[in-house]
């Protein structure tokens, strides 16, 4: 295949896949499904880089979960997984490309995480999101940002699958990680600071989560993030609407000194 041919069949399936995506905005799912099929035969025929081939696939997933197909999302994104990790090892490839192959190959297990979730495979669904936040950190620098929060999604999933212990662990890398980061530092932080406070709430320590709670809405005040802040209010309301939960620092009265 000449440049010309070359360019042609990459402009046929980048416009593919945003069709695609246009589709899935518009909740026309089944349509950006066919899109994607084609857009992935071409890629095969035409033996497309790996890092294009799999944004396709990423598409694809999408739509598939879109048609409710979890099983057809989950075979996308593990044969998108494959090439990207198969070509990132692959000996002689170009630094530029390799990066980029290991960007897709953290982007597709992130959302193969999300699939496993959604089907209620809590330890394939944190497996995957391991296994994102590998790919990312093996980036170097340019991934630091993707790995922490790759690393606070991973806690996450922890947290929600019951392991709040592990999910602190995995917080500290992702707190580690995002200090390295040159961008979005503080959202990455306030983002880790609620999931913290989510995991000490779950082992019972409500204090320490209001804490935990309070910092990240300090740091998500940096960020001008609705959407974090929000999230951090509503954990604080409801840590204190608990019962059991008694202001840090507060002086407890037991109710026989006013008997």
């Amino acid at each position: 295949m000449d440049i010309t041919s070359a360019n042609n069949t990459a402009d046929v399936i980048m416009r593919a896949v945003h069709n695609a995506q246009k589709r899935l905005v518009e909740g026309d799912a089944a349509s950006a499904r066919k899109m994607a099929i084609n857009a992935d035969a071409l890629c095969s025929k035409c033996v497309a880089p790996p890092p294009v081939h799999g944004l396709v696939l990423r598409v694809l997933a999408d739509a598939c979960m879109g048609c409710n197909e979890p099983q057809g999302a989950r075979e996308a994104l593990q044969r998108g997984a494959k090439m990207n990790a198969t070509a990132a090892d692959r000996g002689g490839l170009h630094p530029t490309l390799k990066i980029d192959c290991l960007a897709r190959l953290g982007d597709l297990r992130g959302a193969l995480a999300e699939v496993e979730r959604s089907c209620n495979n809590d330890s394939a669904s944190v497996r995957a999101s391991r296994q994102s936040a590998e790919a990312f950190e093996r980036m170097g620098p340019q991934g630091q940002h993707f790995a922490a929060a790759a690393h606070n999604r991973c806690a996450q999933l922890l947290v929600l699958s019951g392991e709040p212990d592990v999910a602190l662990e995995s917080l500290a890398v992702a707190l580690a990680l995002a200090e390295k980061s040159t961008a979005h530092g503080a959202q990455l932080k306030a983002q880790g600071g609620l999931v913290r406070g989510h995991a000490l709430r779950s082992k019972g320590e409500l204090g320490a989560a209001y804490a935990a709670y309070s910092n990240a809405q300090h740091l998500a005040a940096e960020t001008n993030s609705e959407r974090i802040m929000e999230e951090i209010t509503k954990a604080i309301e409801d840590v204190t609407a608990d019962p059991a939960f008694e202001m840090p620092g507060a002086v407890h009265i037991p109710q026989s000194a006013f008997l």
